[in-house]
């Protein structure tokens, strides 16, 4: 038969007894311990999924806020380029109407210094080349002596007097 010695009941009990006194002060505190910080880190995991999907939002947002900024400031720029070249425009045909009337009442000026009807063209001309004929002879006259002393002394082809040769008979 077997003989079973007391050293080995008593073997036993110690080990029954040490594994229950280990389950309820060691492993239960240890293993409550463990499930807390489990519980904590699920609850910061989760508190992070939905930070991060709230700022993907708050980036999407801002994106769409930015793109719509640039369309409108693309906006405002194309209209003030629209409006500055209408003005351009506008202020060029200004001057040249401005500069059309200037030269029509400079025209109409010297048409009238000159004694010009458009009437009478035969008369005109006779008028004009009396007129200018006689304000050349009278500034030949009231020059001859400088134009004869300039080419008496060469000073004509030395200094290339534009003045003697324009007016020289």
């Amino acid at each position: 038969m077997i003989h079973i010695d007391m050293h080995i009941i008593w073997t036993v009990v110690d080990l029954l007894l040490l594994l229950v006194l280990l389950r309820v002060f060691l492993f239960k505190p240890v293993l409550g311990m463990i499930e807390k910080r489990k519980n904590i880190i699920q609850t910061s995991l989760s508190e992070a999924d939905e930070k991060n999907a709230a700022a993907g939002e708050l980036k999407k947002q801002y994106e769409n806020s930015l793109k719509d900024a640039k369309q409108e400031s693309f906006q405002i720029v194309s209209e003030a380029k629209d409006r500055a070249q209408v003005q351009y425009n506008q202020i060029i045909e200004k001057a040249n109407a401005d500069a059309s009337q200037i030269v029509k009442q400079a025209n109409a000026a010297a048409e009238a210094d000159r004694g010009i009807t458009h009437h009478n063209p035969i008369e005109n001309d006779r008028r004009v080349g009396r007129n200018g004929g006689y304000l050349r002879r009278r500034f030949r006259r009231r020059f001859s002596g400088y134009l004869r002393r300039c080419f008496r002394r060469g000073l004509c082809r030395r200094f290339r007097c534009r003045f003697c040769c324009r007016f020289r008979g």
